[in-house]
């Protein structure tokens, strides 16, 4: 298994600009589904993936993948919010 560098990407959450054109923020998340190359360590780290979020808790899928889009990307967050 590759080692691997966790760490809080500095451009979390700025994606989510049309949610927050739309008058949501991240309480209104109601599903994340989660694929990343290493799913041991994504557990380890869950935290630092949650932390942003607000409200209530969501439902959760975490999906392993043999890669991503590109060689150096571990993990990709899809959400689903409702206002």
């Amino acid at each position: 298994m590759m080692k691997t560098s966790w760490k809080r990407p500095s451009g979390r959450f700025s994606r989510v600009r049309s949610a927050r054109e739309a008058g949501m923020t991240l309480a209104n998340v109601v599903r994340v589904n989660i694929y990343t190359t290493d799913v041991d360590t994504l557990i380890q780290h869950f935290g630092i993936l949650t932390e942003g979020f607000e409200g209530d808790r969501f439902a959760t899928t975490v999906v392993g993948v043999a890669r991503l889009a590109a060689p150096d990307i571990l993990v990709a967050l899809e959400a689903t919010a409702m206002d």
